[in-house]
This record gives structure tokens, sequence and C-alpha cells, in this order.
């Protein structure tokens, strides 16, 4: 039985002149050996090796998502997707960003109703007084 699990890293690796990563997508018989600074081999993934083993440089890594017997095929999927658009961190980061930035459309819009109840209630008001 072999497990697939996701890291998040708080903050990037960086390796080559432009290259930042932010996942690492490693398979092992165990996640807790896997992601275990003294179980990391030359056989686990060089991303891996670099996430754990240099964790106080790096930062902290969270294991998001493990995958139970997912087959070449899956992992070659999930790389191709994106590693971001499965990670539960990525994904609720981008919601709060994209609730940061309809903010002040819906506080425009409430203004703007607010605005408008008031100029009714005006003109209901002078209406009775007439």
């Amino acid at each position: 039985m072999s497990y697939t699990y996701l890291l998040h890293l708080d903050e990037p690796l960086t390796y080559g002149p432009r290259r930042r990563v932010r996942h690492c997508l490693g398979i092992g018989a165990s996640v807790r050996n896997a992601v275990s600074p003294r179980m990391v081999t030359s056989e686990s993934s060089p991303l891996t090796r670099a996430a754990v083993r240099k964790r106080g440089s790096v930062g902290k890594y969270k294991v998001v998502k493990v995958w139970k017997d997912l087959g070449a095929e899956a992992v070659a999927r999930l790389r191709r997707r994106g590693l971001s658009r499965v990670c539960a961190v990525c994904r609720e980061e981008r919601k709060r960003q994209r609730q940061d930035e309809q903010l002040p459309e819906l506080l425009a819009r409430s203004i703007e109703m607010a605005l408008q109840r008031r100029l009714e209630l005006r003109r209901d008001t002078r209406a009775r007084k007439r």
C-alpha cells in the first residue's frame, strides 16, 4: 500500500533562476515517515527533502491532503491540473482574495440601496404632509 501526499509550504522553495515551488507531491509507504526529517532518504523527492531538511530556513509545511493507492495516471493528472488547485490552503487564500476584491463593490451597492431607501422615505413623508 502506498500513499500520495501533498505538502503545502508556507514560504516557497526557490530553485533555478526563476523557479519557485509552494507544493510538493510525494509518494511513500507511510506519510508520517515520508515527511519526518529522520526518515527522508536519498530516494525521497528532492523537493520534499529540501522542504523537510531545511525546515528552519524554508518555514513550516503542512500535509494538506493524502490519497491512498493512487495510480501513476492519477498522479500525472494531479500534476497537470496544478497542485495549487487541489491544495485546501491555497483554495482558501483565493476565496479570501476574491471576497476582498468584491468588498468595495458590495459596499457601494449597499450604500446606493440605503440612499435610495432614504429618498423613498422622504418622498413618502412629503406626500403624507400634503
